[in-house]
C-alpha cells in the first residue's frame, strides 16, 4: 500500500508563511504525524507533492525520512490548484499497490486511518448495462460505477444478446442482465480517466 500527500499549496486562509504541512500541533508537525501514522500502519511508500517554498519543505522531509520511504514530487505550477498536483504525480498512480490520497494540511486521529485501511473492500451494486466484454455496475450508494470484465465472471462460455442486454453462460447457467445485484471488490482505479475496474464475487 502507498500514500500520496498533496502538500504544494499556499496557506492563504491560515496566513502562514510556511507550507501548511509544516504547521506544528503540540510538539510535532503535520508532516511528522503523517509519516509516523502511515508507516506504523503498514504503508510502504509515501509520495509528497511539493510546491510552495519547496526547498524548505524538501529539507524538512529529508530530515524526518530516516527509513527512505518518501518520494518527492515537484509541482512548479502549484498556484493553479490541487488538480495540477495530481497530474504532476501521475507516475506515482501507476505504480503497483493500493493508494491512499491525502491532503497534507489535515489533522486526524490515527484510529480513523487504521479503520480506513482495515475496511473490507466489499461492495454491493446492480448492473446498469451489459456488453459483450463485461458488465457496467452502479454501486448501491450511487456514488460511482465500474466495469466487471467478462474475465472476472465465473468460468463459462458466455453468449451475449445485444437486444436484451444479457450474458448467458452456456454450461453452468450463469446469467446476467440489467438490474441483477452483485457483490464486488475493487480491482483497480484509473483516477485520470475516471474508470473503476471491479472483481465479481457473487450474485445477491
Amino acid at each position: 500500500m502507498k500514500a500520496l500527500i498533496l502538500a504544494a499549496g499556499i496557506g492563504k486562509r491560515l496566513k502562514v508563511s510556511l507550507p501548511k504541512i509544516l504547521l506544528r500541533i503540540g510538539n510535532r508537525s503535520l508532516l511528522e504525524r503523517h509519516y509516523d501514522n502511515l508507516l506504523s500502519l503498514g504503508v510502504k511508500k509515501i509520495g509528497i507533492v511539493v510546491g510552495y517554498k519547496s526547498q524548505y519543505l524538501i529539507k524538512c522531509i529529508k530530515e524526518i525520512d530516516k527509513k527512505k520511504k518518501i518520494k518527492i514530487i515537484k509541482n512548479p505550477k502549484y498556484k493553479l490548484g490541487s488538480i495540477v498536483s495530481l497530474v504532476s504525480a501521475s507516475s506515482f498512480f501507476y505504480e503497483r499497490g493500493e493508494l491512499i490520497l491525502m491532503d497534507g494540511d489535515v489533522l486526524y486521529d490515527k484510529k480513523i486511518l487504521k479503520k480506513l485501511i482495515d475496511t473490507k473492500k466489499k461492495y454491493d451494486g446492480y448492473i446498469i448495462s451489459v456488453k459483450k466484454y463485461g458488465l457496467f455496475v452502479n454501486f448501491d450508494n450511487g456514488l460511482a460505477e465500474g466495469l466487471v470484465h467478462k474475465k472476472s465472471l465465473p468460468k463459462d462460455h458466455y453468449i451475449y444478446n445485444d437486444q436484451k442486454e444479457t450474458l448467458n453462460g452456456k454450461y453452468y447457467n450463469n446469467f446476467f442482465q440489467i438490474g441483477t445485484k452483485l457483490s464486488l471488490t475493487i480491482k483497480d482505479t484509473d483516477v485520470f480517466n475516471g474508470k473503476i475496474s471491479l472483481n465479481f464475487l457473487t450474485i445477491l
